[in-house]
């Protein structure tokens, strides 16, 4: 179809010629290469993945990092991800993405060369039982007697107890998961923590692991099982990419839209960040509101405000750029730097 464009899974090691590198015939993949990296697509309709609801949004992730994972089960491990909804044109803007990435992908190769990611989640074994044992803990029975002395017990003192319970709760699950981390880092590269999905979860932990260390990392995580006496109940996830520690982000900007901020604050072919914040604090003076009540002059006053965030964007893309170095808005040199490739906080 016409519509169709490239969509990135993520950027592997071109070890031999991309014709000879093996991935699965029945999910329509291909490989476009740079030099010594190739970046893994296939064709789709382009979607705007931030305005998806929760249900079709998780099922195209499940799609994502099952296919990405497919690809790392084929032999080729070092995996790098790009992060869900990542989207191409062609194949030339492809090869952008790999040239303005191709220095820092090889670092990070290198780094991870022999890592894994792995995630073990820790879970209450019976919350109940937990939360029990909290309810006769001395500063909730201390909070309890004040409150029934009280002439009128009223609803924030209830919410005054659960706050309380809550507090402890937390600094139970903060107890284990410094635990798991002292006993699981001497393993691992880099350790990051996840967000917990429920309040049956004690620890997400993400660990970038050697994969000579693996099965050391299970016989930890059976030790720390041992020692909790089945208070948690643990579960490892992987060996995964590096999702949590080197997932891709692709940011950039059309030409269109540069050339409407260009327009917008009135600049030439070639400025500077000098030149342009003087442009656009111009631009202020003449359009604000409380200058001026037209409405003509609002909706020019947004124009600026849109054009100089655009223009800030442009040249954070130019790395470190000087105040008065002087660089060009014509649209090859647009196509060319309005590209930027960072790793995705």
């Amino acid at each position: 179809m016409n519509d169709q464009e490239l969509y990135l899974y993520g950027i592997i090691p071109n070890y031999s010629m991309a014709e000879q590198i093996k991935l699965p015939v029945s999910m329509n993949l291909s490989v476009i290469t740079y030099e010594s990296i190739s970046a893994v697509v296939s064709k789709k309709e382009r979607a705007d993945f931030r305005k998806m609801g929760t249900e079709p949004l998780a099922k195209l992730l499940v799609h994502h990092q099952k296919t990405i994972e497919s690809v790392m089960s084929r032999g080729l491990s070092t995996v790098i991800p790009f992060s869900l909804g990542t989207f191409a044109k062609n194949q030339v803007e492809v090869r952008g993405i790999l040239k303005k990435s191709f220095t820092m992908v090889m670092k990070i190769m290198k780094h991870i060369s022999h890592t894994v990611e792995v995630d073990v989640v820790a879970t209450w074994s019976n919350l109940d039982r937990i939360l029990s044992v909290i309810s006769v803990d001395q500063r909730v029975a201390e909070l309890k007697t004040k409150i029934l002395y009280k002439k009128e017990i009223e609803q924030t003192d209830q919410i005054d107890v659960g706050r309380l319970v809550k507090k402890i709760l937390d600094e139970k699950k903060e107890y284990y998961v410094s635990r798991i981390v002292d006993a699981v880092r001497p393993l691992c590269q880099d350790v990051r923590q996840h967000e917990l999905l429920n309040d049956h979860m004690v620890s997400n932990t993400a660990l970038l692991v050697d994969r000579s260390r693996l099965a050391d990392l299970e016989q930890v995580i059976n030790s720390l099982d041992s020692d909790f006496s089945g208070k948690l109940n643990f579960k490892i996830v992987g060996p995964l990419p590096c999702y949590s520690f080197y997932t891709l982000e692709v940011k950039h900007l059309r030409y269109e839209e540069v050339e409407a901020a260009k327009r917008a604050l009135g600049l030439g072919d070639v400025t500077s960040k000098k030149l342009f914040k003087k442009a656009y604090l111009t631009k202020v003076k003449q359009y604000h509101p409380d200058v001026c009540e037209d409405k003509s002059h609002s909706e020019m006053f947004d124009r600026v405000e849109r054009a100089y965030r655009t223009m800030l964007d442009y040249v954070s893309f130019l790395d470190n750029l000087p105040d008065d170095e002087h660089f060009s808005l014509l649209p090859d040199a647009v196509s060319e730097n309005a590209l930027k490739v960072l790793i995705k906080e």
